[in-house]
């Protein structure tokens, strides 16, 4: 009645079906670390989330950028996969080249930025750690940073813990 793709898709009743999902999404998983170390260069993953109402808009909108650069490689080069029942897909792109592994970086970045346009967030399940903490910025005022900073320092005055993995050496841990 609402126009659901019955026979293009795969529905766990029992629970020997939810077993064979679960199979099914590390099997994905492996397989995408497999080829990204088959290519030679890291893969490049997103961990962004919309809003439920937005996840067809997003998903539209990752598969033309990704066609945009990966477009026609075989084996393709690029995987969404994730939590669709509550907008959060995982894009993972396996570049080949030097100039694929630049574009996909990019692409990183565009994701990023159109998830927050659509009310989503930068980090979803994975967090965001060193790699991708300039993100926050994308998201967050200066001033809201700045209050997350000040919380963590509450709790961890000495900044002991998990040092550099969110917010680079905060000015305020400086000496006077």
């Amino acid at each position: 009645e609402d126009g659901a793709l019955l026979d293009q898709s795969w529905f766990a009743i029992s629970p020997a079906d939810r077993e064979k999902f679960r199979e099914f999404r590390h099997a994905i998983a492996l397989i995408v670390n497999d080829t990204a170390r088959a290519n030679g260069y890291p893969k490049l993953g997103t961990d962004q989330a919309v809003p439920v109402a937005r996840t067809e808009e997003i998903l539209a909108y990752y598969r033309r950028e990704l066609e945009a650069v990966f477009g026609g490689a075989d084996p393709p080069q690029y995987a969404i996969y994730g939590h669709i029942g509550d907008g959060h897909l995982h894009v993972n792109m396996l570049p080949k080249t030097e100039d694929k592994f630049r574009a996909a970086k990019a692409l990183l970045l565009e994701f990023a930025v159109q998830a927050v346009k659509l009310g989503g967030t930068v980090g979803a399940e994975h967090g965001l750690g060193k790699s991708k903490a300039h993100l926050l910025r994308l998201q967050y005022p200066a001033e809201v940073l700045d209050a997350m900073w000040r919380i963590k320092l509450a709790l961890d005055p000495q900044d002991l813990l998990n040092r550099g993995n969110l917010f680079a050496t905060s000015p305020l841990l400086q000496p006077a």
